[in-house]
Formats: structure tokens, sequence, C-alpha cells
């Protein structure tokens, strides 16, 4: 039996294959199953889900936590000073500038979130830059910087950004995007198909 569950499920691991790609036997709240080990559309470890009444949500590490900010919403380690922001407008440029004062662009490409193309750009800080954090950040601005822009549709977008010390830590970006889900046509899961009766 196949089946398909949601953006942003939760899973206990109960054992794992390395044959054919990788493979997790998983036990959910009514469920237990294998599901594959592909690190693009599963992450290892302990999450919580943060929710918005907008629609859209997101896993983030258990050992972290979130605050709302006017702007949107930073997710911080209980321990280190890298930082996740989701933050969601009208369109891209409704975020601002792309990158930040004094970092400059490393790289560019497209990513896919939750069905959506999207634009994930690096940047890196420059050593001469001594410019103040802006104030209503409230983390220090680290070496590197990465953000995602996405447009939804005519009149909603996302931005999803990283403000880290070291590529070691881009995989908790990367769990964060890759969990995102938002109530938009493409990201929505699946319907089950419908039954045809029997003649």
């Amino acid at each position: 039996m196949v089946g398909n569950f949601g953006q942003g499920a939760f899973f206990t691991v109960l054992d794992y294959q390395s044959g054919g790609g990788g493979w997790m036997k998983v036990q959910g709240r009514s469920t237990t199953g294998w599901i594959v080990a592909d690190p693009a559309l599963t992450a290892p470890g302990s999450f919580n889900r943060y929710a918005e009444a907008n629609g859209f949500s997101a896993l983030y590490p258990q050992t972290w936590a979130f605050q709302q900010e006017s702007y949107g919403t930073v997710f911080l380690p209980q321990q280190g000073m890298q930082s996740v922001l989701l933050e969601t407008g009208a369109t891209p440029g409704s975020f601002g500038p792309r990158g930040l004062a004094g970092y400059s662009q490393s790289s560019t490409g497209p990513v896919q979130v939750c069905g959506y193309t999207g634009t994930l750009t690096y940047y890196v800080k420059a050593a001469s830059f001594t410019g103040a954090t802006p104030t209503a950040l409230p983390v220090p601005r680290l070496p590197l910087y990465a953000e995602i822009r996405v447009t939804l549709n005519a009149s909603n977008a996302v931005l999803i950004a990283f403000n880290y010390q070291d590529a070691g830590q881009l995989d908790v970006f990367s769990d964060v995007y890759n969990s995102l889900a938002f109530p938009f046509p493409l990201c929505e899961a699946p319907a089950a198909p419908t039954p045809t009766p029997g003649r």
C-alpha cells in the first residue's frame, strides 16, 4: 500500500535500512510504515511546529525558540547566535533590498519551497564593514547570510533568511525551508482520490 503525508508531518523513527537509497521505518499518530530517507524530503532530529493564523507553518529544531517581531518571526537557538527569519508580504520587493548592508553576494540560484520556485542567494559580510546591527534584529549580524524569496501569486510572497557563522549550520536552514507549508495550490497536499462506486 502506498500513501502520502502532508507537508511537515512528524514521525518517530523506528528503524533504518540503507538499501535502495535509504529508508526509515516511522511511526505517526495512527500509521506505521516506511518512507524514503532522502534528505530533501526528510530531516532527522526533533522539531517543533510553528504555525501562523494565515496558514503558514514550519518546523524548527526542538532546541530552538521563536519570537514574533513586527516584521516577521525569528527562530533562535538556545545556544549560539544564528537565526532564521520567516516573513510574509505582498511581493518580494516588500521585504526591502536584497541582502544586507555590508554584505556582498557570493552565489545565487533557484530553489523549490513547497512546490514554488524561488531564488536562494548567499552573501558574505565584508571584513571592513563596521555598521551597527539593525535595532529591530534580536541578534548580531554573523559573517554569512542567505535568503530565499518566493512569489506565491500576484499579492503574496515569502522571505526565509538565515544569519549564520559557517556552512556547517546550513542544514538547519534547509530543514526549515523544506518544512515550510502555506495555503497556496502548489503547496497543499494532493487530495485523496474520490472512490468510484462499483456497478
